[in-house]
């Protein structure tokens, strides 16, 4: 995407798409479901293992196959978040290697992949819905699996709050 700032509405239109092709229509968001649909229609190869502690996840794509490894060693909600971040990558084409990349471009795919990521993991409608039977953040935060300042990001980002 060239641009000088993130494609919002775009990006979460990608993850919308993704979870409705993955048929995915209620939270928990279960990523291995998303990883096998991701890895069924794109082929993308997902692996965890021990990554030096400053390493999160990474994605690369390598003789035409994309490839998606995260820190096993790290908290679940930050696992989840982690491969979401990196589906995004791939999704968005970001991990094409004919893509030139410049710093600017690079923090705009990050902005992109976190707000993918966000959609991807707490769908906007959903949380909607949510809300609108009085449940509480902090109970939502358990049931998206998603730690509770995360979604209070989210929350307010969407101005649901």
């Amino acid at each position: 995407m060239e641009s000088d700032s993130p494609s919002i509405g775009f990006v979460r239109k990608k993850a919308r798409q993704l979870l409705k092709d993955a048929g995915i229509t209620k939270s928990p968001i279960l990523l291995n479901e998303v990883v096998r649909f991701v890895h069924s229609r794109y082929g993308v190869d997902v692996i965890g293992a021990s990554l030096p502690e400053e390493i999160d996840g990474i994605s690369i794509q390598y003789n035409g196959t994309n490839h998606i490894g995260y820190n096993q060693n790290k908290h679940p909600h930050r696992i989840r978040f982690t491969l979401a971040h990196e589906i995004a990558h791939v999704i968005l084409g970001h991990c094409n290697p004919t893509n030139s990349h410049d710093s600017q471009q690079s923090e705009i795919d990050e902005r992109e992949a976190d707000e993918f990521a966000a959609e991807l993991l707490m769908p906007k409608d959903l949380i909607k819905n949510d809300l609108e039977s009085g449940i509480n953040a902090k109970a939502l935060s358990e049931k998206y699996w998603v730690s509770e300042q995360v979604f209070w990001i989210r929350l307010i980002k969407l101005k649901l709050v």
